[in-house]
């Protein structure tokens, strides 16, 4: 057994982006955390590779990082990718040894679409995945039958793999996770005040914890409770 590495370009993971937090609405989603859950064990039943896909604030790189974060406490090896924040560099150069790891995970893989050196650079990551016995997750906000990718192999061996969709959170749930995220962070948030929040402000998920941060920011400076006035009055809405 590998031991675990770092992950690339330092992140760090969150250990608030845990299987336990992840809100389920659903019997779709709910089965989704089934597998993965049983993915990152890496028992003989597990798939191999795997794919989610949903739309933005769905969740994505909360389960990324879940199983990221569940696969090193087994003491598996893991090396994590944001496409979004690499597909204009050599593939080549960032995914160097990333195979060497017993799970490979990228998340945005729908960015590179398109762009042939990291199509290739992919469809050979397939390839050595597969014979090396290691295991692959990747997240897409496009549906992966009508990703635009070029190269005909890669594209027949995204459509090969189990899939996944995973579902946006309704307006009750965000209200539900926004309170337990601030239940996390030290606040207590009345529904009254999560209601408020979610019925005037942008609505996707990290947007939401950024405005849940400032209110927290704000809160220890005044030493104030989670108030519509107050939040009002922080958040100017």
């Amino acid at each position: 057994m590998l031991a675990p590495t770092q992950f690339n370009l330092n992140l760090k993971l969150a250990e608030q982006r845990r299987f336990d937090n992840f809100l389920l609405q659903d019997r779709n989603n709910a089965m989704a955390l089934s597998v993965l859950e049983t993915f990152c064990e890496f028992s003989p039943q597990a798939e191999q590779i795997l794919v989610l896909w949903g739309e933005h604030g769905a969740g994505l790189t909360h389960l990324l990082e879940a199983v990221s974060f569940q696969a090193q406490q087994n003491c598996f090896s893991v090396s994590y990718f944001d496409l979004a924040h690499h597909y204009q560099r050599d593939p080549a150069i960032v995914l160097e040894g990333a195979d060497d790891n017993l799970l490979i995970c990228l998340d945005n893989i729908d960015v590179i679409a398109g762009i042939e050196t990291w199509e290739h650079a992919i469809f050979h990551l397939f390839n050595n995945i597969r014979d090396r016995g290691h295991k692959l997750l990747m997240a897409s906000h496009t549906q992966p039958v009508i990703m635009d990718i070029l190269l005909a192999d890669l594209q027949s061996r995204l459509l090969g793999c189990v899939s996944f969709e995973v579902n946006a959170l309704g307006d009750e749930h965000k209200q539900r996770l926004l309170m337990q995220r601030a239940h996390e962070t030290g606040l207590d948030m009345p529904l009254e005040v999560a209601r408020f929040i979610i019925q005037r402000a942008p609505r996707h998920i990290h947007t939401l914890f950024n405005l849940l941060d400032e209110l927290d920011g704000a809160s220890l400076r005044e030493q104030r409770k989670l108030t519509i006035p107050f939040v009002k009055s922080v958040l100017g809405i």
